[in-house]
């Protein structure tokens, strides 16, 4: 059986506060502001889906991917 698909909590566009964490996962090594380039969502093991996001990063120039315990929203 096949479970609900999630929905996406952001979409192209969106305004994000965004964060980088230690290897120990709890402290934030990094954090800025940016916004949504692309959303990808992956089937695993045609189980359940797995959701990341592209964000431009304003402070850095560059764009990287983050799950979305990594980002909240910056407006809302």
């Amino acid at each position: 059986m096949i479970e609900a698909t999630p929905r996406p909590r952001f979409k192209r566009g969106d305004l994000v506060r965004w964060f980088d964490y230690y290897a120990e996962g709890d402290i934030v090594r990094n954090a800025g502001k940016g916004i949504i380039t692309e959303v990808n969502v992956i089937r695993v093991l045609n189980k359940y889906d797995h959701i990341t996001y592209q964000v431009y990063r304003a402070e850095h120039g560059d764009t990287a991917i983050y799950g979305e315990y990594e980002i909240d929203p910056l407006i809302g």
